[in-house]
């Protein structure tokens, strides 16, 4: 829905939240909701009057045998409104081992897969109709089984320094939200649900091959129940492929958007004097947003303004963006195209 047909009709489509209140649909939407002042989740479970979202305790997204990714996917292929967004849907289905052959026509299929394949953005460097200029892909055998420099007893990567972001790089885009095989010669975020880029722990050569200036570490998830040894998997494998990443010469903004108790264990492998930080936007986590800046002055150190990139969050967070100066993106799928809102 619209900010626009929210406005004139209200909250008349709800989302759907597994056990734990995670969104299996209606991410978007949440987005709309927040920028029209509809901060207030209704959590319905029966007879649902105009409901925000509706939770439901036999979905469990954490679960792997739980039929909840199936769903999600599934609300996904039903929401798109392209053959393009529709093929991420097929892709993200693929990934997770669902079968789909009751989902599409044939003719649909050879459609999608043909949109996968076109680019999302003409960077006006295109090499010629004999290929001549353009660069071999890498694959998944170009990644090493490498160990890089590190500063701190569990061995997670320390970023070059001279390969941080020095600018927000237009355009934007969320990995996953469009074909993977797009060119775009802007900055990649993360800032999603985690299937749609957790292969690229298996093969992180996707990101480089678009042809990006720089790249968000991928975020994945760190919450607050989420044991210390995991989270600090999470941070190594972020921080590993944004690594080797720079390596091919991607700049990298450092992802700051974990949940307050592993703070910690997300600051292994930022370099002293490092200034382009990045997180996502929440409304009822400023306290949290304010906290994640004063981790990015400390890092950037005395006298030095970070680059401090918040993404989504709505008008309350966009507000609290401007106040303090910070850069601030919306999150929906005009950012996936290259649009501003």
């Amino acid at each position: 829905m619209t900010e626009a047909s929210v406005r004139k009709f209200g909250a008349r489509l709800p989302g759907v939240l597994d056990r734990n209140r995670k969104i299996i649909d209606g991410n978007e939407r949440s987005e709309v909701y927040a920028d029209v002042g509809l901060n207030d989740v209704q959590i319905i479970k029966a007879d649902p009057s105009k409901p925000l979202f509706v939770q439901y305790d036999d979905l469990d997204l954490s679960d792997p045998a739980n039929p909840a990714r199936e769903l999600q996917v599934a609300l996904h292929r039903s929401a798109v409104t392209s053959f393009r967004e529709d093929g991420d849907a097929l892709l993200s289905a693929l990934e997770n081992g669902l079968d789909v052959s009751d989902w599409y026509r044939q003719e649909e299929l050879d459609a999608m897969i043909a949109a996968l394949d076109a680019p999302l953005f003409d960077d006006g460097d295109s090499a010629g109709e004999d290929g001549e200029g353009k660069p071999e892909p890498l694959r998944r055998n170009d990644v090493p089984d490498a160990v890089w420099p590190t500063d701190n007893d569990w061995g997670v990567p320390v970023l070059d320094i001279n390969m941080q972001a020095l600018a927000f790089d237009q355009p934007y885009a969320i990995w996953g939200a469009g074909g993977r095989k797009a060119r775009m010669n802007g900055t990649w975020l993360f800032y999603t649900e985690d299937y749609r880029y957790t292969a690229l722990w298996d093969d992180p050569s996707p990101v480089l091959n678009t042809g990006a200036v720089s790249a968000v570490e991928p975020n994945f998830s760190v919450y607050r129940n989420m044991p210390a040894a995991v989270a600090l998997w999470q941070v190594y494998r972020k921080r590993w492929i944004a690594r080797w990443w720079q390596s091919y010469g991607l700049r990298i903004w450092v992802d700051l958007n974990v949940a307050s108790n592993h703070y910690g264990l997300n600051a292994l492998g930022i370099p002293q004097g490092w200034r382009a930080f990045a997180t996502r936007g929440y409304t009822d986590r400023i306290a949290e947003l304010n906290q994640e800046y004063e981790q990015a002055c400390e890092f950037a150190g005395e006298g030095v303004t970070p680059l401090f990139l918040v993404v989504g969050g709505g008008k309350v967070v966009k507000a609290e963006c401007m106040r303090h100066g910070w850069l601030w993106v919306t999150e929906n799928m005009d950012a996936a195209k290259g649009r501003e809102v």
